[in-house]
């Protein structure tokens, strides 16, 4: 069989373009005569990088680079072109140039590891004044020197010297020649007598690193040795907890940002964490130059376990770019998307993905640092996300060919464009630990769950298994100890304020299970009770971070826009804080007791709707509740019982203690509730108007394992309520003056500001109650009784049912409507009558 050949002279031209396509411009000579050579990449310092390149039969060769981790083949044809037998050859000889790759390696390495033992033993130790420690601002202990540069110990994991890394004074970078790297690292610390450890690239960030946790450090020496330093790591320390202090590289460079890329892909190797500064261009040590250890403590602390999603340079879709078809492109692109899992879904008329918020406030709402939230997904972010699953082709007519192609945005636009014909999955809501499902069952592992729309989002925190069928003593049990644990040191002023705080705990862990949920308020004499941190430790228990915090802005339109806000980020537990006046709104009203809320979106004229799925949650001094907020509140009063309540101690930091005993407070939420549905919701209370779902899980499952019913608390709160007490005021002075007659609003006024003389010629009023009543509540500007006023306020409240009794219109007179005190329960309405000549 005659085989059609390439003609030599395209062959090291076609070969060095794969070689600029993986990274690896260089100008040295291409030379195709089967022989294995090594090469220095442009702006290397040494040459890293090689290749094998045959000219004969069907042109073919393979290169790399072991600084980059490259390792690939080329073929002159697509695979399909070749004849089973070219098909053969050019398998045997890549395997061949595989085999003479490794043994060269090998040979070099073998040699290297010898020189590096002898060059450390005859170096003696660095001082602690050289140069480049000098410039970084640290201490390293290990290191030796030979000249002018630092020696750096590479050693496997039986802490072997099998390679050096020599750093100059002006902080230029060796390694020995030859030496392996491959697995190899620095250690500060010892990692046997640890749980957690950190890997990171250079030996400065490493120092910084140490310096900042005392914890031990890793040094891999480069990003492309992260992911085999940490599989080696994974394999000899099981149970170590693996946490990379990434360098924070420039996206902008022609290698893109390569730190957080290998970073994030060694910790999905070894399901571990990633960190990383927050300005580009910079690692940890240059943090900790510029803003000192506490800077750098804190950043570490925001450590995440990275998104789901397909590693940047694994594309395991395919697509060609062809002219007029862009919808069938756009089709393809949004099934790889979904059937990829990538950070793509919908909800509420848009595409959105799930994001970490920053520490931030706007808007009057504040969100700490590291809080998953979701946004908006635009053009440039689905562009993002296709170029990282799919690799798109399109026809190069210089090469005759198909060559690798960016993500058109074109595409990208296109599917925006679909709204309402999205197959992406349905968000509802976010969760950060384990929760019920509205059938009972549980959902324990992160990721989106289909049957509720649920994205349980990884954040690094392992939970327990929750029993299946935990006992009423089970369910006891664990109350007890989310109470004891959390709650004992408060000071609740009754046993169903205890209760409230329980159902805020309990509503929080299964707020995504319940159609509507109560605004749970915590209130108290004077500040520094401890209001706002019960708030955190619902928040803490259910979302691993303090709440949300929103102010309360008493203008109802501010008010809109916050609420709004809130609910389009998928924020899981919020507490509108230190409020000063009356708790009302429309808005609050609305999400309280509405399974979806539409609004204006900010900023533009497009409306949009959202679920309300969200803990509410108040604080404030002596708290007061006015209108149809009353019934959507629960209350929990605390009373320290001491002028300075902010003086008072707790026997644990509850901000430290419960991020590290999460896993055990959630599993006892989820146990006692869980006890409950097991046992077949036995002696559910009475369903509370539209809170139906909550009364008949949360409030039944506190009253049956033992608590007092947490709706008590309704009596206080309405006691407070401005508007019933001024409605129970003027029925009960109407009512004591005209009894069941009919008066219009100018003959009640009048009838409160006539006199006559008595007995002793004394001026005194006829309706002294009833006057009263109309000047402290019902006056205008002036301080004057005003029949308008008066109307208007009956009118609003009217047939509205206070103290057995309501106000009803009964006929006009003179245009004027008549209105008439109808008793509904006479014996409340005589009973309240006679409390208010009392009082």
């Amino acid at each position: 069989m005659n085989t059609p050949e390439i003609e030599p002279f395209n062959v090291e031209t076609e070969f060095r373009a794969a070689l600029v396509t993986a990274g690896l411009e260089t100008a040295a000579p291409i030379i195709a005569d089967s022989t294995f050579r090594r090469f220095k990449v442009n702006g290397d310092r040494a040459p890293n990088s090689w290749y094998v390149l045959h000219s004969d039969g069907v042109p073919a060769g393979a290169f790399g680079c072991w600084k980059r981790g490259i390792d690939q083949t080329w073929c002159s044809r697509q695979a399909s072109e070749l004849t089973p037998e070219q098909r053969h050859e050019h398998e045997r000889r890549m395997q061949a140039a595989k085999e003479q790759r490794d043994a060269e390696q090998a040979n070099r390495a073998n040699a290297a590891v010898g020189t590096a033992n002898k060059i450390w033993a005859a170096s003696p130790p660095a001082p602690a004044d050289h140069p480049y420690l000098v410039k970084k601002g640290v201490s390293i202990p290990g290191l030796r020197a030979t000249g002018d540069s630092l020696l750096v110990p590479l050693c496997d994991l039986s802490g072997t010297v099998r390679s050096l890394q020599y750093i100059a004074a002006d902080g230029g970078k060796l390694f020995l020649k030859n030496a392996p790297k491959r697995g190899l690292f620095f250690t500060l610390g010892d990692l046997t007598s640890t749980d957690q450890a950190y890997i990171t690239e250079g030996v400065a960030t490493a120092a910084s690193v140490y310096m900042a946790t005392g914890l031990p450090v890793v040094a891999a020496m480069d990003a492309g040795n992260l992911t085999p330093v940490a599989m080696a790591l994974r394999q000899a320390y099981p149970a170590l907890a693996l946490i990379f202090a990434a360098d924070h590289d420039d996206p902008n460079t022609p290698q893109g940002n390569v730190g957080t890329a290998k970073a994030t892909h060694a910790a999905r190797s070894v399901h571990g964490m990633v960190v990383y500064p927050a300005a580009t261009g910079t690692d940890f040590n240059d943090l900790h130059q510029a803003e000192g250890l506490d800077a750098v403590r804190e950043r570490l602390a925001t450590a995440i376990q990275p998104e789901t999603a397909v590693e940047p340079t694994a594309r395991p879709e395919r697509l060609r770019i062809q002219p007029g078809e862009r919808a069938e492109m756009t089709d393809a692109a949004e099934l790889a998307l979904l059937k990829h899992r990538a950070n793509v879904y919908q909800r509420g008329g848009q595409l959105v993905r799930v994001r970490m918020a920053h520490a931030e406030t706007v808007m009057g709402v504040t969100r700490k640092g590291g809080t998953p939230v979701i946004t908006p997904v635009d053009a440039d972010y689905l562009v993002d996300q296709m170029d990282r699953i799919i690799s798109f082709e399109k026809y190069n007519e210089r090469r005759h060919d198909y060559v690798v192609a960016d993500a058109p945005r074109q595409v990208a636009t296109s599917l925006l464009s679909r709204a309402g014909e999205w197959k992406a999955n349905r968000l509802v809501s976010l969760i950060t630990v384990p929760t019920l499902r509205p059938d009972g069952s549980l959902i324990e592992r992160p990721g989106y769950d289909v049957k509720t729309g649920l994205l349980f989002v990884e954040t690094g925190v392992r939970f327990p298994d929750i029993p299946a069928a935990p006992s009423p003593a089970a369910g006891r049990a664990a109350l007890d100890f989310l109470f004891k644990s959390v709650l004992s040191e408060f000071p609740f002023t009754a046993a169903h304020h205890r209760s409230v705080a329980l159902s805020a705990i309990l509503t929080a862990l299964v707020r995504q299970s319940l159609e509507t949920a109560p605004l749970h308020a915590f209130t108290a004499p004077r500040a520094g009770s401890g209001k706002s941190l019960i708030a955190d430790v619902v928040a803490l228990i259910a979302t691993g971070s303090p709440a949300t915090v929103m102010t309360y802005a008493g203008e109802e339109d501010e008010q809109r826009k916050r609420i709004f806000s809130v609910l389009l980020a998928g924020d899981t537990v919020v507490n509108i804080d230190n409020i000063e006046e009356p708790l009302q709104g429309s808005a609050l009203c609305s999400v309280l007791t509405g399974q979806q809320y539409t609004d204006r979106v900010l900023g533009s004229s497009r409306m949009e709707t959202t679920n309300t799925i969200c803990t509410w949650l108040a604080t404030g001094n002596n708290l007061v509740f006015k209108g149809d907020i009353t019934r959507r509140v629960l209350l929990c009063e605390l009373d320290p019982c001491c002028e300075r309540p902010e003086d008072r101690t707790f026997t644990r930091d509850l901000y430290d203690w419960i991020p590290a005993n999460r896993p055990k407070l959630v599993a006892a939420g989820l146990t006692a509730i869980r006890a409950y549905v097991m046992a077949g919701k036995p002696k559910p209370v009475p369903t509370l108007g539209s809170f139906g779902a909550w009364s008949n899980l949360v409030r039944s499952a506190l009253v049956w394992l033992g608590e007092a019913d947490p709706l008590l608390s309704r009596d206080e709160i309405e006691s407070v309520d401005p508007l019933r007490a001024k409605l129970r005021a003027l029925m009960l002075a109407w009512y004591h003056t005209f009894k069941t007659m009919p008066t219009t609003c100018h003959e009640a006024i009048y009838k409160a500001q006539a006199v006559y003389r008595n007995e002793n010629g004394i001026e005194v009023f006829e309706a002294p109650e009833l006057r009263e009543v109309l000047l402290q509540h019902l006056t205008n500007r002036r301080g004057e009784l005003c029949s308008r006023i008066l109307g208007e306020f009956i009118s609003d409240t009217a047939k509205r049912i206070e103290c057995g009794g309501r106000m009803e219109a009964s006929g006009t007179s003179q245009r004027a409507v008549r209105w008439r005190v109808v008793p509904i329960d006479r014996p409340t309405l005589d009973k309240a009558l006679q409390d208010f000549h009392q009082g």
